[in-house]
């Protein structure tokens, strides 16, 4: 955990101190982001061969903007920034991003 920037210290009973969230979570609320990673790793433990890559994708996936979520137009700008700055091939000329349609999107994740 300590790797994936999560610091976490045991007090009294149940308390914990929550001393590091991971860069990727730091816009997120952290009680909430702990108690679902905490929820998240009860309900799927992670195995010995997955170990500290398994945890750092936990973290990813609790970190990712979700459908339904709100983002600020600053988050908005940044985003759209990152996404075209994006080369449309990568260096054997396969593609790396397509246009997609919201209808297909909702389709291939089951939400239509």
């Amino acid at each position: 955990l300590r790797r994936a920037g999560l610091s976490i210290e045991a007090l009294d009973g149940e308390a914990v101190l929550l001393r590091s969230l991971p860069a990727v979570a730091a816009d997120r609320e952290p009680t909430s982001f702990l108690k679902g990673l905490a929820s998240d790793l009860r309900d799927a433990p992670i195995s010995p061969v997955e170990g500290g890559r398994g945890i750092l994708e936990r973290i990813a996936c609790r970190s990712a903007l979700k459908a339904g979520m709100e983002i600020g137009s600053a988050e908005a700008t940044c985003l759209l920034g990152a996404v075209s700055s994006i080369p449309n091939a990568c260096a054997h000329g396969r593609p790396v991003q397509f246009e997609i349609s919201l209808r297909e999107i909702e389709r291939r994740f089951g939400r239509a």
